[in-house]
């Protein structure tokens, strides 16, 4: 979606959110409309799924673009975190509090940080999201866990896309 695009749609309230009993930071906080925010909500726009949006908002700290007509949510980022970062491998493998794939042969690929990052990870048996929030998706599907949850697969999936 391009900035004059979002101009002639009436989508232009933009509000900010803290987790339930948070507290805001003392440090200054990146303005809300600044032109990375809106280009990173602009890019998204409508094609963010809700529970992609829930997953952003229970991270905290995330900027929503929201349809004053309707009152609906149609897009989350995190300001937490720079916009657009990649998450970053871990090396070697997998910690406790990163994303984690590991494949039928037992490799792991581990991410740490904030973001997207899409690829080809071959014959991923295992995922787990490490201490946030995170969303996987694959040839066939998606699927978003909490902290602490594990997914196994049936059979071996190709991943194509994990953010958090």
């Amino acid at each position: 979606m391009t900035r004059t695009m979002l101009a002639t749609v009436p989508l232009l309230l933009i509000t900010t959110a803290l987790p339930s009993g948070a507290v805001p930071s003392t440090e200054a906080a990146p303005p809300t409309t600044s032109a990375g925010v809106v280009s990173a909500l602009e890019q998204i726009g409508r094609t963010q799924t809700a529970s992609d949006i829930s997953a952003v908002r229970a991270a905290g700290g995330a900027v929503l673009l929201t349809d004053p007509d309707t009152s609906e949510v149609v897009a989350a980022v995190s300001v937490e975190t720079p916009l657009g970062r990649a998450l970053n491998p871990v090396t070697p493998g997998c910690s406790t509090t990163s994303l984690c794939m590991r494949s039928a042969a037992n490799v792991p690929y581990g991410y740490s940080g904030a973001g997207t990052r899409t690829g080809t990870w071959k014959n991923i048996a295992q995922m787990a999201p490490g201490d946030r929030r995170s969303r996987f998706e694959w040839t066939s599907g998606g699927l978003t866990l909490a902290p602490g949850e594990t997914n196994i697969f049936g059979r071996p999936v190709t991943m194509k896309k994990i953010s958090r």
